[in-house]
């Protein structure tokens, strides 16, 4: 493993890699019954810390008079409401944990394409399995650990706020960031000729 990618999992605190080689590396190899099992069994752990710790999900259950383990089925779950960003945004604090600082939760925010910019927040562990799920793709696709990545990125990743920073996290990763939104032709000819010097597979 490239010490560069454990450096940034280090400075996340995510943990990303050892999840995806203990976990998601297997995983993924299992049978479809065997990957439903085990997303079943998480949803109802899920389901029942939204009953026991989130108001919202507390009243939502209650006034359909269910407990989390009568959700017994993918059927079941439609007895729940949708979560949309409508219901978010008018239930932010009701849809917090009262043990979120357990999780230690980031609180993000989306792009905002769409409208008003939706804030969330995203705990660690989510955080880390995004990232190993990350990891799991690529070496899926030929990627090994150190190896350079081109990435074909948004706003999110290229704004001007902190520049030192965004390269820094970028040269981590190795990752060579073209900017998505200034996909001219001129640019295009340009980073072909870059994933092909620095011979990005």
């Amino acid at each position: 493993m490239a010490l560069k990618i454990a450096a940034v999992d280090a400075l996340r605190r995510t943990r990303a890699v050892r999840l995806y080689r203990d976990e998601l590396a297997h995983t993924q190899f299992l049978t479809r019954s065997g990957l439903r099992e085990v997303q079943w069994v998480r949803l109802q752990q899920l389901l029942i810390h939204a009953y026991e710790h989130v108001p919202y999900y507390r009243r939502v259950f209650d006034e359909r008079r269910l407990t989390p383990r009568q959700i017994a089925s993918i059927e079941d779950l439609q007895r729940l409401p949708l979560l949309t960003k409508e219901t978010i945004r008018a239930n932010y604090r009701e849809l917090q944990a009262d043990n979120a600082r357990m999780f230690a939760p980031r609180i993000l925010t989306s792009g905002g394409s769409t409208g008003e910019p939706l804030r969330f927040a995203v705990d660690r562990l989510t955080n880390a399995y995004q990232w190993a799920d990350c990891y799991r793709g690529q070496t899926r696709g030929g990627w090994q650990f150190g190896d350079e990545v081109g990435r074909f990125w948004g706003s999110s990743v290229l704004s001007l706020q902190r520049p030192l920073q965004k390269r820094l996290y970028s040269w981590l990763n190795d990752w060579v960031l073209l900017p998505a939104f200034d996909a001219s032709e001129a640019n295009m000819l340009r980073w072909v000729d870059v994933l092909r010097t620095r011979r990005i597979r």
